[in-house]
């Protein structure tokens, strides 16, 4: 248990979760008149999907703001595994992507797997974390993609799990790895889906 911190209490430096509830809730909506920035959503016919996507990037831009980092990574994830789905399993794909016998897609590991099958050379795309952030170079979009998943994996179970015998990682540590991977999740969330907008019109080009 940290120094210093009563059992029920949060340490110092994790945010309180009512500070994040209205923001989580929807008590921060946007004033009439009013823009929500930086928000990247599929366009088109399917209405429902960017209404989705833009309230996942309320979420994603609250969650981070409060401090509440693997809100975001688990949303980041989410969309980046909904694109790829949506590119891998694209009719003219020639390695089609199918459900498994259980009715589920398949997991984000293996979704990036697919993409490396998919595209061996790689997939090299520009994003940035805002409007306002010089764009960064992504050479390997699966690789770029694969390395997080690992990133992630290590937050999320930063905050409890540790070998037997040995302590668990300081708490402004796990937050310290929480918040770079909610960083890098927004920015390679961004680019999946200026990659998959670009694929779709190539895609659409070639039929």
């Amino acid at each position: 248990m940290t120094k210093g911190c009563r059992l029920g209490s949060v340490p110092t430096g994790l945010p309180r979760l009512e500070s994040l509830r209205p923001h989580l809730l929807g008590a921060n909506r946007q004033t009439e008149g009013t823009k929500l920035a930086n928000v990247v959503a599929p366009r088109g016919a399917n209405t429902k999907k960017y209404e989705s996507y833009r309230e996942a990037w309320r979420r994603i831009k609250a969650a981070q703001q409060a401090g509440f980092y693997l809100e975001a990574v688990v949303i980041e994830e989410s969309i980046i595994s909904d694109r790829l789905i949506s590119y891998l399993s694209r009719p003219a794909s020639s390695r089609k992507l199918e459900k498994t016998s259980t009715g589920r897609w398949p997991d984000f590991f293996q979704l990036i797997e697919q993409l490396k099958k998919e595209s061996p050379s790689g997939v090299a795309v520009k994003s940035r974390a805002s409007k306002t952030m010089a764009a960064t170079e992504i050479p390997n979009l699966a690789r770029a993609l694969d390395d997080w998943r690992k990133t992630r994996n290590a937050a999320v179970h930063a905050i409890a799990k540790s070998d037997p015998g040995t302590p668990t990682d300081e708490v402004q540590e796990f937050i310290r790895k929480a918040k770079a991977a909610a960083e890098r999740g927004e920015l390679l969330a961004r680019a999946v889906l200026t990659w998959h907008r670009h694929a779709k019109r190539l895609s659409a080009r070639e039929r």
